[in-house]
């Protein structure tokens, strides 16, 4: 490994005391993070995933399965519940990688599946409702403010600062998801639950985007970077392809 490569490690991955005890521009920090989520998927993303899907939940499963999968309804709308609180948690992990202390990103692990295993324990004795209800209890409840407060303390990011940061996107989201519900409910019959799945996600992206430019402008123009850059990539793939025929 080269000085130079040793550098930039050291840049990256601080590990001295005074690099983590370093107080961070929290604007900063929270902007990046609601963008960053595990699997290339960002927080507002997610979230709006999470929203959408539980208020077509009911169409969704009627329409793919089947009737006879009605009881299951209820427990994908309680896992959307828990995904929207996932969403957050989980992108404290990139905190503890960029700070260099995988040790603390375990810690936390075992402690997030300590939680929610204790919630699903918990829930046994009422069956698979009662253990998704724990599942979903243990999160809120015992692994969102723990795990972000430990993270936290490292950028000097207090838990207030970061609901604050991410409050836009939840609310875009959940407004979006109580529009799309109350539209399902007004298209009546039993036999259109594919056109209300359909026609769910296309309101929820339009309703999405239109909150998202009105109440959230860091996020649009967020939005608007991404779409330019595929739109670039996607140019460049195609000159390159043509330029390669000739």
């Amino acid at each position: 490994m080269t000085p130079d490569t040793c550098t930039e490690r050291r840049r990256v991955y601080p590990t001295d005391t005074a690099r983590k005890s370093r107080e961070l521009p929290w604007e900063s920090c929270t902007s990046a993070i609601v963008l960053l989520a595990p699997q290339g998927a960002g927080m507002d993303e997610q979230q709006s995933a999470d929203a959408g899907l539980l208020a077509l939940s009911e169409p969704l499963v009627l329409s793919v399965l089947g009737e006879t999968w009605r009881g299951t309804i209820l427990l994908l709308q309680l896992l959307c519940l828990a995904g929207i609180a996932q969403s957050a948690y989980n992108t404290s992990g990139w905190i503890y990688l960029s700070y260099g202390r995988s040790d603390l990103l375990l810690r936390s692990a075992i402690y997030a599946f300590l939680a929610r295993a204790a919630g699903v324990l918990v829930g046994l004795r009422w069956g698979v409702t009662g253990i998704v209800c724990g599942y979903v209890v243990g999160v809120y409840a015992c692994v969102l403010y723990p795990t972000w407060s430990a993270a936290g303390r490292l950028i000097g990011l207090r838990m207030t600062d970061l609901l604050k940061n991410v409050s836009p996107p939840f609310l875009c989201a959940a407004a979006m998801g109580a529009v799309v519900w109350l539209a399902n409910q007004l298209v009546g019959g039993e036999h259109v639950q594919a056109t209300k799945v359909m026609l769910g996600v296309a309101i929820g992206i339009a309703v999405y985007a239109i909150l998202i430019r009105l109440f959230w402008s860091q996020g649009w123009g967020d939005l608007r970077d991404l779409l330019g850059n595929y739109c670039d990539t996607q140019h460049a793939a195609r000159d390159k392809s043509k330029f390669h025929e000739t």
